[in-house]
C-alpha cells in the first residue's frame, strides 16, 4: 500500500483509508509472514482507553469500519504470523494488565 501523509480533517483521515485496490494487490502476493498497519482489523475490539469512537460522530465511524472490513479481508487472506498495528487492542486480557 502506498504511504500517504494523514491529515486529520471532518471526514476522517483520508490519506488512510485502504481501497479495493490495496486489498487486492495485498492478496494477491500471497502469504506474508508480517502485517504491519496503522488500523486493526474489524474482529478485534477497540480498548484504546484514548480514543473516544462515539465521538467521532456516524460518517466517520462508517469509514473507520468498512476500513477494518477491508483490512479484515487482507488479513484473513494472507494469515500472517505476526501482525502489528498502531491501536491498542487487549485480545487476551491477562497480557494487558
Amino acid at each position: 500500500m502506498a504511504l500517504r501523509a494523514a491529515t486529520p480533517c471532518a471526514a476522517g483521515w483520508p490519506q488512510e483509508a485502504i481501497t479495493d485496490e490495496d486489498v487486492q494487490r495485498s492478496i494477491d502476493g500471497g502469504r506474508a509472514d508480517m502485517v504491519l498497519s496503522h488500523d486493526i482489523q474489524a474482529e478485534l475490539p477497540l480498548t484504546d482507553p484514548h480514543e473516544d469512537v462515539a465521538a467521532l460522530g456516524s460518517f466517520v465511524f462508517q469509514r473507520m469500519h468498512d476500513n477494518q472490513l477491508r483490512l479484515q479481508r487482507i488479513v484473513e487472506s494472507v494469515r500472517p504470523v505476526l501482525q502489528v498495528h498502531g491501536h491498542c487492542t487487549c485480545v487476551r486480557p491477562p497480557l494487558c494488565a
